[in-house]
């Protein structure tokens, strides 16, 4: 009962702050707010966006987000949603089987300063608790370092330490502008000595968005450096669950490609619609006897899609 209690807890926590949102910087949310809100009056675009929507299953082809000469897929999230942590593993995952050649995953959610205890990681010279003892934000997206690890991804610290420490500067134009330029400069620097990288790139939205017209965004800096890139962004929305309820596709995981004329207003190119999930009776029964089982382990349940919980719910949201 105190695994259940505290595991319900947990979700329980998730699902607030993924509702709260984080939206600290309405500003910065301009060009979605008013994408999502034109998904319930424009018909022309809905109807351009519904021929363009595939549901990503279970053996999804996750390489048809990229072009042959793609260098850096961006992951666009808004915080809090522990669907987009889980959807990112399981890229990892998937890109790590498949062979796509890509070298290394970054990530905002590690600091430069913390490469060292990374390497020692992916050397095997720390385990993943001492690594989560060591990263500012300790275990809540560890996961994705374990994974890309754990799928020969060498891992990156990218976000400047002073976006801890200062979080107002760190969310102001003049903030997200140094804390970009920083992560290009790591990403370009390797791609530079090794042309044969290829990147996965996981942070904030409004880090991976196209443009912003207060500082430059991830895929500008990188395109100047002559980096080809593809963003990706997560979306729970519900605007984006009426488009799907719409299609006849509710309750799953949806891939958006955004058609070439819309993508200056969507400012991504594609987007990828996360549901919100219930257990069946049969799934529910799953759950309980993986939580159990006397060596059921709470850490990273829900979002490393090599852990037995993780599955299940990567089948509810995958089918």
């Amino acid at each position: 009962m105190k695994k259940i209690t505290a595991f319900l807890l947990l979700i329980i926590c998730l699902a607030l702050l993924a509702g709260k949102g984080f939206a600290f910087a309405p500003g910065f949310d301009r060009a979605r707010h008013a994408f999502e809100t034109r998904l319930s009056t424009d018909t022309v675009l809905k109807k351009a966006l519904l021929k363009q929507v595939r549901p990503i299953t279970v053996n999804f082809n996750y390489a048809t987000l990229l072009d042959k000469d793609t260098d850096v897929l961006l992951l666009g999230e808004e915080h809090g949603n522990e669907s987009a942590k889980r959807e990112t593993n399981l890229m990892l995952k998937y890109f790590g089987q498949h062979k796509e050649g890509f070298t290394h995953f970054g990530s905002e959610f590690y600091l430069s300063s913390e490469q060292p205890f990374l390497d020692q990681y992916a050397a095997h010279k720390i385990t993943l608790p001492e690594l989560e003892g060591k990263l500012t934000l300790g275990k809540r997206y560890s996961a994705s370092a374990a994974v890309a690890t754990r799928y020969g991804m060498a891992v990156l610290g990218l976000d400047i330490p002073k976006a801890q420490d200062d979080y107002a500067w760190s969310q102001s134009p003049a903030g997200m502008r140094a804390r970009n330029e920083h992560w290009t400069k790591i990403i370009s620097a390797i791609a530079k000595a090794d042309p044969m990288s290829r990147f996965i790139i996981y942070g904030g939205a409004w880090h991976t968005q196209l443009s912003a017209s207060e500082y430059p965004t991830m895929p500008q800096l990188l395109n100047k450096d002559g980096l080809k890139t593809k963003t990706v962004e997560y979306v729970s929305a519900p605007a984006w669950a009426a488009l799907a309820a719409e299609a006849n596709l509710s309750g799953k995981t949806l891939l958006f490609k955004v058609p070439a004329n819309y993508r200056k207003d969507a400012n991504a190119d594609f987007f990828i619609f996360l549901p919100k999930t219930t257990s069946t009776d049969a799934e529910q029964k799953q759950i309980n006897q993986i939580m159990d089982d006397k060596n059921f382990q709470m850490e990273h349940c829900t979002d490393d899609p090599d852990h037995p919980l993780c599955k299940v719910f990567i089948n509810q949201s995958h089918r």
